[in-house]
């Protein structure tokens, strides 16, 4: 008779795991869908953003080629180190080196401080002193020459 009980017992709990386990894969499933739903909802009310990028004029000591595009986000940083959105490998690049930002419908470009200053169409940028960019516009971060397009 005890063991009978034993085994009941077992087979309850057995099932009431099942059952919280089917809960739980059940309420992630709902929050997943319901995530999704009003990420749809969301994408809809949002405006696009004016897309820019910038085209690599001459590369060749970085390493990449003429003609390359790279998308640019709100905040694009360029330099040596890998944490930048763009990398260029080039001795005559800092590190953080420059960085594209839009603000006020507008995209800026801003030298961080580098040894070797960031150009726009020939002239040095002062440090952290943001300058308006507009399409068509050359800039050198070290050898490395880009063409804004927007």
């Amino acid at each position: 008779m005890a063991e009978s009980t034993l085994t009941l017992l077992i087979f309850v709990a057995r099932m009431a795991l099942l059952a919280l386990l089917y809960a739980f894969l059940g309420l992630v499933a709902w929050l997943v869908w319901r995530d999704l739903t009003r990420g749809e909802g969301q994408r809809e009310q949002v405006a696009p953003q004016a897309s820019a990028h910038l085209v690599v004029v001459d590369g060749e000591t970085s390493g990449l080629r003429a003609g390359h595009t790279f998308l640019l986000h709100t905040v694009t940083t360029i330099g040596r180190d890998l944490d930048n959105d763009i990398v260029v490998a080039d001795t005559y690049t800092s590190s953080r080196h420059a960085r594209i930002e839009r603000r006020d419908g507008r995209w800026w470009l801003e030298d961080l401080g580098a040894t070797n200053p960031t150009c726009l169409n020939g002239h040095p940028l002062s440090p952290m002193d943001p300058v308006p960019l507009d399409p068509g516009d050359v800039i050198h971060v070290g050898r490395t020459a880009f063409k804004f397009r927007a």
